[in-house]
């Protein structure tokens, strides 16, 4: 009798036992964190920082808690939003007033179909010498289809106002922009816009941008457009002769499906 290979069962059925611990350990690890905020618990991918959780404003977060869902992409930037003209400084916004968020939520209203709410966040930190009418826009690649959106402003006490907002532009498969009123003399805090997309239950990584654009020297209707390409979507806002517009528009948030 080989004594050897009788020896070597027992240790070999240890390492099976532990290989298959390891594993399954491995698959029980989490995938996500879950944060208590003041709107409840709420569920972020482990790629998100904790700084970057930390950093959300307040109406994303109230926004965010709507659902049921993994935020998996956050975007944050504050702007200059006269950068091009110094002469401006003095009536336009300052350095680091206005801040731009824009956030990824895998929810799952849409059986058998990738399925995300697109939210995006800015804040003015000071009140904007000039308060015509702005506009904030989201714009996302992949051809995702937009069923549901909609805008709204709150003030600096979290009052929220959705007659402010109006719809401006949308694609059903690129983009949707609303129109912002600032309030003359009122102090208007954030501004959210929100669009839900879906689409048959494929793979690949896309991509989505906000961006906002503040009206100065005159009042002048905004016109906008959305590019939806692979490589990036965007965005596009213009106004007439008389007036200028200063945008803000984070990096891309990218996503899988």
């Amino acid at each position: 009798m080989n004594f050897s290979k009788i020896s070597s069962i027992p240790l070999v059925a240890s390492l099976a036992l532990c290989s298959f611990s390891s594993n399954l350990i491995a698959q029980e690890l989490p995938t996500t964190k879950v944060i208590e905020t003041k709107y409840g618990d709420l569920e972020f991918s482990k790629n998100i920082s904790d700084e970057d959780i930390k950093d959300m404003p307040d109406a994303l977060l109230y926004e965010l808690s709507k659902e049921d869902g993994e935020i998996v992409s956050i975007e944050q930037e504050a702007f200059i939003l006269d950068e091009n003209d110094r002469s401006m400084q003095r009536t336009a916004m300052d350095e680091g007033d206005f801040e731009m968020t824009v956030a990824v939520q895998k929810i799952d209203e849409k059986k058998g179909k990738d399925n995300f709410k697109f939210t995006a966040a800015g804040i003015w930190k000071a009140n904007p010498f000039y308060e015509f009418t702005d506009c904030i826009g989201i714009a996302w690649s992949d051809e995702f289809a937009l069923y549901d959106d909609d805008a709204y402003t709150a003030d600096y006490y979290g009052n929220y106002d959705y007659d402010t907002c109006a719809p401006n532009n949308y694609d059903s498969e690129a983009g949707v922009a609303y129109d912002v009123d600032l309030k003359l003399g009122d102090r208007q805090n954030t501004v959210v816009l929100w669009a839900k997309v879906a689409k048959t239950d494929s793979t690949g990584e896309g991509n989505v941008t906000g961006e906002y654009g503040h009206v100065i020297l005159a009042p002048s209707s905004i016109d906008t457009g959305f590019s939806a390409g692979k490589d990036g979507a965007s965005v596009s806002m213009n106004v007439g002769w008389g007036s200028s517009i200063e945008k803000a528009s984070p990096d891309y948030a990218y996503f899988e499906y």
